[in-house]
């Protein structure tokens, strides 16, 4: 995004974010253009406690019908015979079932899967480029796997938004739970009795 300028005409200060930081170490699809179809594959990373699937699509033309008449309208439907990968994220459960597949190594709450095809993830990308959890930088995909885990553990404290939520001695404390909008209205009991006891 360009940053805006003032009145004046002097362009804004940047400002670097754990986005900007894990974009600009992370394979994108102008990276690997060179190295499509070599057989080459990547480390994907992912923050999101569950993971992500990935797959491919294609545009399409296709027609709806309004109350002027037919219309054409492009939408993306899965692209045929296109593989999928499942990526693993950074949760699992703390008991897992018997059964229930290995953890995947962690590095900065960020989950590390293997052999990726680097050409797949090249044109995944590119289609997928201003989705937020590329631009944030809360998937990511790197050559080898120190370089992975270097990255990973440099933007550890960035948030998704989707971890646990944060819990005091007395009350949950994450800035995420909505504040009441009446007084003596608490979520849970541990808010009511940490009011009581202040009071």
């Amino acid at each position: 995004m360009a940053n805006a300028k003032p009145k004046g005409g002097t362009a804004a200060p940047s400002i670097e974010t754990p986005q900007k930081r894990v974009l600009s170490g992370a394979i994108g699809a102008p990276n690997l253009k060179s190295q499509i179809k070599t057989g080459r594959t990547v480390i994907v990373c992912c923050k999101y406690p569950n993971g992500m699937i990935l797959r491919l699509q294609q545009k399409e033309t296709a027609i709806e019908q309004t109350m002027t008449g037919p219309k054409e309208f492009d939408r993306w439907v899965d692209k045929p015979g296109s593989p999928k990968y499942v990526i693993a994220g950074a949760g699992y459960p703390v008991m897992a079932p018997k059964g229930f597949p290995r953890q995947v190594p962690i590095e900065g709450a960020y989950g590390m899967t293997f052999g990726i095809p680097a050409d797949f993830w090249a044109e995944w990308v590119e289609q997928n480029k201003l989705a937020p959890y590329v631009v944030d930088g809360a998937i990511f995909a790197m050559s080898s796997r120190d370089d992975a885990t270097a990255l990973a553990r440099e933007n550890e404290s960035f948030k998704t938004g989707l971890e646990p939520l944060e819990v005091g001695r007395e009350r949950i404390t994450d800035h995420r739970l909505p504040k009441p909008k009446a007084a003596h209205i608490y979520y849970t009991e541990a808010d009511a009795r940490a009011e009581t006891h202040s009071a």
